[in-house]
């Protein structure tokens, strides 16, 4: 099974992906905060992050942190990572050297699902598993 994780402060990204991926046997979880986050991987890995990277100072650095730990071996989990057009807390240039890919907000459901699976795709190679996916619509 496939498995994607999704660090936000809400739900929306989550609520996207769940419902898209349902019945495809891959697995989207939710947490909130980047210790989560780091829990979350260390019980049980991820194939693809997506990082809601709206964070509070206190957190900005965790988050660089946990991204950096998770990029020392870039093929274990696929990155996309969604920001404000300016950045906000994580100007675009930084998460653009940790994320294969990032988003702006406002965040396009079609566009976001097509780069998961995308991306599921790609580890499923890098793998060596066979991952092919209806397109979810």
């Amino acid at each position: 099974m496939s498995r994607v994780l999704v660090i936000e402060k809400a739900d929306y990204i989550q609520s996207l992906l769940k419902p898209r991926f349902a019945g495809e046997h891959i697995s989207v979880d939710g947490v909130s905060l980047i210790e989560a986050a780091v829990e979350a991987f260390h019980g049980k890995g991820y194939d693809v992050l997506v990082w809601d990277a709206v964070a509070p100072k206190t957190e900005e650095a965790k988050g660089l942190e946990f991204l950096d730990l998770l990029t020392k071996d870039s093929n274990k989990t696929y990155i996309i990572a969604v920001a404000d057009q300016e950045g906000g807390s994580f100007p675009l240039d930084r998460l653009k050297a940790y994320a294969h890919r990032t988003l702006t907000r406002p965040v396009n459901e079609d566009e976001l699902c097509v780069l998961v699976t995308e991306a599921l795709q790609q580890q499923s190679l890098r793998n060596g598993h066979g991952f092919h996916p209806e397109m979810p619509m």
